[in-house]
């Protein structure tokens, strides 16, 4: 028996790795001693009552409540404490397969939302610390922590904001792929003016620079990603002129100098201002994903000064367009919320409607807003 014992304490100390987290010297010489505590009378049916009673007996060999509590003590820094963040990191980092809603928005190729840095596993570890329930098998410590992380994944866009606050380096990290790829986009349709990889550095300095300044001092607060999308692109474009002004000697043609005079003209005005607008920005209205930005944040403002144009009398489509969009609510959701009253029958017909209407009104918003922009351009009253 001693040797079944042997096997089941083995593979427990390799499964948590209680050896390498300082838990645990070795395990030979804990066979005998268990095995003459833990009775068996080998039947199949009692084996699973005896792994549970062997388990038992060698943690309180080992004593493993008492090391828990030690590890509570310790700096993060220890086999313990990194050994369950890499461990944990592997499982939550590799279980995202598709991008969450917000991360689409943002246009993100990668999903971020499951990533469990460092900074978010001191949280966690420093809650651990302070829990004063008694931990007496390493299933129980690992369980504990799998809870926590839960709590805490996928993030949320508010989390994600939160987390470049704090300065944690791989959510900023993802931030500066985001201002790339807003960079990227201006670079694009302003490439005519200068060498575009060096108008790529120049603006992506500027823009993230600026962005991270604000962010540390308090100034910007984005309720959805599209206003975040849309302050950047803004950015982008006012640290175009901004380069433009700088380098106007460089200037392969004078296609922006009267951008850069009116530029010079309102001065700094828009330096502290978080209130940039995505229908003041320099939408491509070829490029469906940048309108549908720019037609959520005037549809999130009812004092926009383009909301009654794009709207018109289509509030009560609007409402449905916000639930299914922005609160990201399903048909079904949508007809229990509007129409409550009705039966179950008369809801699946109001859900059937509403798909069709959905995306009809979506089209007609578009075609409004790029009619709108169309006159702008043009100098053509709206």
């Amino acid at each position: 028996m001693q040797n079944l014992v042997l096997e089941i304490i083995t593979k427990e100390e390799e499964r948590f790795s209680l050896r390498h987290i300082g838990a645990v010297r070795e395990v030979d010489s804990l066979a005998p001693i268990i095995s003459g505590k833990v009775p068996y009378d080998g039947s199949e049916t009692g084996f699973y009552d005896f792994r549970n009673a062997v388990l038992a007996s060698f943690y309180r060999e080992i004593g493993f409540e008492v090391f828990i509590e030690q590890q509570k003590k310790t700096a993060f820094e220890t086999p313990f404490f990194t050994t369950l963040y890499h461990d944990l990191k592997r499982k939550y980092n590799s279980k995202a397969k598709e991008l969450s809603d917000w991360e689409k928005d943002l246009g993100l190729l990668h999903a971020i939302a499951w990533h469990l840095t460092f900074e978010m596993f001191r949280t966690i570890r420093n809650t651990f610390s302070n829990d004063s329930a008694n931990f007496n098998n390493a299933a129980a410590v690992w369980s504990y922590f799998d809870d926590e992380c839960l709590k805490i994944l996928p993030i949320g866009f508010q989390e994600f904001i939160s987390q470049i606050e704090s300065g944690d380096e791989y959510f900023r990290e993802a931030l500066a792929g985001i201002v790339k790829k807003s960079v990227e986009n201006v670079t694009k349709r302003k490439n005519s003016a200068f060498d575009e990889s060096l108008l790529s550095s120049a603006l992506w300095e500027e823009t993230y620079t600026f962005f991270i300044k604000k962010l540390e001092e308090g100034t910007l607060k984005f309720d959805l990603p599209v206003q975040l999308r849309a302050y950047l692109t803004k950015t982008c474009e006012i640290s175009f002129l901004e380069y433009c002004r700088g380098n106007k000697k460089e200037l392969k043609n004078r296609e922006y100098i009267d951008e850069i005079a009116v530029l010079e003209n309102i001065g700094d005005e828009n330096d502290d201002n978080c209130e940039f607008d995505a229908a003041d920005v320099d939408v491509d209205t070829t490029n469906e994903y940048e309108v549908a930005g720019a037609i959520a944040v005037i549809l999130l403002n009812k004092n926009h000064p383009l909301y009654q144009k794009i709207v018109r009398k289509d509030e009560e489509k609007v409402k449905l367009l916000m639930e299914k969009s922005i609160n990201n609510l399903s048909y079904a959701e949508i007809a229990d919320k509007f129409y409550s009253d009705c039966s179950e029958r008369e809801k699946e017909k109001k859900v059937i409607s509403m798909r069709k209407e959905y995306e009809r009104f979506r089209a007609v918003l578009k075609s409004r807003y790029i009619e709108i922009m169309t006159k702008k351009s043009r100098n053509v009253p709206i």
